[in-house]
């Protein structure tokens, strides 16, 4: 958003995000099921018990962890929904999603249920938080921002580069060419660092293609989220590969699989979708 000016309507991104969901879960499961034949056998819900825990009765706890689930959706869409005139509207339109959550972060310190209380924030910062992932994350946005400045040149050079190609092109090849320029540079390249390459640079080529910029800007982000080939791709990825339960021959034979999947649902079902929903 701050990189190409651009406005993102919640309730879009959310439809977009659902639907996006959906299809790739169902898209998962019968290519899992088919294609890959994964044996899931260990996972027989009849055998796999949550710590002991009665899974069919939700405890006061988990019933209030949903309600509050609930109010923070709810929060977060009402701005986009309902008109600014009226005063909570207005009160979390001006602090922001980062307010929303910082308020329900503190609500919920101060909350207390069954006598206790219903968050201990010290063992939640100490134990609930990946660090390594923070600081990696936090290292990973201010490289961001060195690369696409102005004094490293790279996006004139990518301009440049494929400008020719994406000019001559039509709105759907334009389309085609910049997602599978995304979904591959995404798993090589950190992928925070891709979109915020990327999406400068295409948005001068979106308006003159006449495609519809915030769509454009959530696909790409969609497929930059796919990066999981290589352990340099995503802090996600890094994980992956430093986990031993996960074999890296099964790393590099899925994932390029679970790629050309998200490509081909993009491409064939969320690029019409998306001129629906995002208008």
């Amino acid at each position: 958003k701050e990189m190409a000016s651009i406005f993102i309507d919640p309730v879009a991104y959310t439809i977009y995000s659902f639907l996006f969901g959906m299809i790739a879960l169902i898209c998962y499961t019968l290519v899992g099921k088919y294609l890959l034949r994964l044996d899931v056998s260990k996972y027989d819900s009849t055998k796999f018990k949550m710590g002991g825990i009665d899974e069919k009765k939700l405890t006061n706890r988990q019933k209030l962890v949903c309600v509050l689930l609930l109010i923070l959706v709810i929060s977060m869409l009402a701005p986009s929904i309902l008109p600014s005139s009226i005063g909570i509207i207005a009160l979390l339109n001006d602090i922001g999603l980062t307010g929303i959550v910082a308020l329900m972060i503190g609500f919920m310190v101060f909350l207390r249920i069954d006598g206790k209380s219903f968050i201990n924030y010290r063992k939640v910062f100490a134990d609930g938080v990946i660090w390594d992932v923070v600081f990696l994350l936090s290292t990973a946005l201010v490289m961001s921002k060195a690369l696409i400045s102005a004094g490293t040149g790279i996006q004139p050079f990518l301009a440049q580069l494929f400008g020719p190609l994406l000019m001559s092109s039509g709105p759907i090849f334009f389309v085609a060419i910049a997602f599978a320029l995304g979904l591959i540079a995404t798993n090589f390249i950190n992928n925070m660092v891709v979109t915020l390459l990327l999406l400068p640079i295409m948005a001068v080529f979106t308006a003159q293609q006449g495609v519809n910029l915030a769509f454009f800007a959530v696909a790409l982000t969609y497929l930059s989220g796919m990066a999981l080939l290589t352990p340099a791709a995503s802090p996600v990825a890094a994980i992956l590969y430093g986990n031993e339960w996960v074999p890296k021959s099964a790393i590099l034979k899925l994932v390029p699989i679970i790629m050309l999947m998200y490509y081909l649902i993009t491409m064939i079902i969320m690029v019409p979708l998306g001129k629906i929903i995002f208008g």
